[in-house]
């Protein structure tokens, strides 16, 4: 599920917060769900590996004195960097608090629904729209990377919420994802690194060992194939069915939270 949700604009933190839930499974707790994390991380490096050359060589130009990359190179890397920053600023912040206050299945089911909306208003003009990654200004790299940090709100979908404001820019629905997937990678790899660190010599990381390298394997695997299928998906199709299924699962959690308590 983890490595569906994460790609597909359907907030994967909403299913990881409802399935256990409903099936009453126990919470096998943060190393899990970094455990997970990280192997989505793998499928983006898989997918992404020519892009990831490219934007190291950006970083090492704009870094390293005397040497020279291409300047769409360096300039993708400080369009990224500028994208991450709202993210990573709310995130280490307010994101123990985020956790606390706005995990109830009420405020997940408004989110999806919500999202779902702005998803379908923005993607009903997709198709006279034209621009390309090459075409990204800081400008649009601010506004995407604010709906990126918007999506520490659970069930608002990373994914979802970045793919919705670059169809607003005016984005193809390819680029708009694929842009979408390269914003991802420095935020799940450090917060994959940055978790993962604090949990690697737990004692309860150490006794779900074996579920964890499963977790991993089995979200990079899904994730790899879920990016790959998605991508070729929006060459000719819309976001349509992915409204739909937010909707629908928006209600359902509604229900119920309000039968079962949430």
């Amino acid at each position: 599920m983890q490595g569906l949700a994460e790609f597909l604009p359907i907030s994967s933190s909403a299913h990881l917060v409802i399935i256990p839930e409903i099936l009453g499974w126990p919470y096998l707790g943060k190393s899990f769900d970094v455990a997970l994390h990280f192997g989505t991380l793998l499928a983006l490096v898989a997918i992404f590996r020519d892009d990831i050359v490219t934007l190291l060589r950006g970083t090492k130009a704009l870094l390293t004195p005397g040497v020279q990359a291409p300047d769409e190179e360096t300039r993708l890397v400080k369009l990224l960097f500028v994208g991450c920053l709202p993210a990573a600023i709310i995130g280490l912040t307010f994101e123990d608090i985020i956790e606390e206050k706005l995990g109830g299945l009420f405020f997940v089911a408004a989110m999806l629904i919500a999202w779902a909306f702005l998803l379908e208003a923005a993607d009903r003009e997709s198709p006279t729209r034209t621009r390309t990654i090459a075409d990204l200004t800081f400008r649009d790299a601010l506004l995407i990377g604010c709906a990126q940090a918007a999506a520490l709100m659970p069930g608002t979908s990373r994914s979802g919420s970045t793919i919705t404001i670059a169809l607003f820019l005016g984005f193809t629905r390819t680029e708009a994802a694929r842009f979408s997937f390269l914003l991802s990678l420095p935020v799940v790899a450090g917060a994959s690194i940055l978790k993962g660190l604090k949990l690697a010599t737990e004692t309860s990381t150490l006794d779900i060992l074996g579920p964890l390298m499963v977790g991993i394997l089995v979200s990079a695997v899904s994730g790899f194939l879920c990016i790959k299928l998605f991508l070729r998906y929006l060459q000719s199709n819309s976001f349509r069915p992915f409204v739909v299924y937010r909707i629908v699962l928006g209600l359902f959690l509604l229900y119920w939270a309000a039968t079962h308590g949430g």
